[in-house]
């Protein structure tokens, strides 16, 4: 499992949970897709969105290709999407996608990996 936090310019936009976002394309001319499985909100009033984030793409990806992705890394944390991201398609998030978001609680935070499911 692969694990790294990305840092992107502050957006005003609304994500919620089963959203699936699209990057502006990197430097290298990357496309980056999430699909948003929590957002928890710290107590200095930040926010963290728990994400699934899928493997790069060369080109922008449609909706249709939204069905096929491949999976990068179970769980990132991102403190926040760029102002350009967009939504391409809602996805209810399923109890698969939140595998790595367990894992991450259940060496994190075990009273809320219980709390959201977990098993002792």
């Amino acid at each position: 499992m692969v694990g790294f936090c990305y840092t992107l310019v502050l957006s005003n936009r609304e994500f919620q949970e089963g959203d699936i976002v699209i990057s502006t394309p990197t430097k290298e001319g990357k496309f980056y897709a999430f699909k948003i499985l929590k957002i928890d909100t710290w107590p200095d009033h930040s926010r963290v969105w728990h994400v699934l984030t899928y493997k790069p793409f060369d080109h922008e990806p449609s909706v249709d290709e939204a069905k096929t992705f491949s999976i990068l890394s179970w769980h990132s944390p991102i403190a926040s999407f760029e102002s350009t991201a967009k939504l391409i398609i809602h996805s209810p998030v399923t109890k698969e996608d939140l595998h790595g978001f367990m894992e991450y609680l259940k060496l994190t935070d075990y009273d809320r990996y219980i709390r959201e499911g977990g098993k002792e």
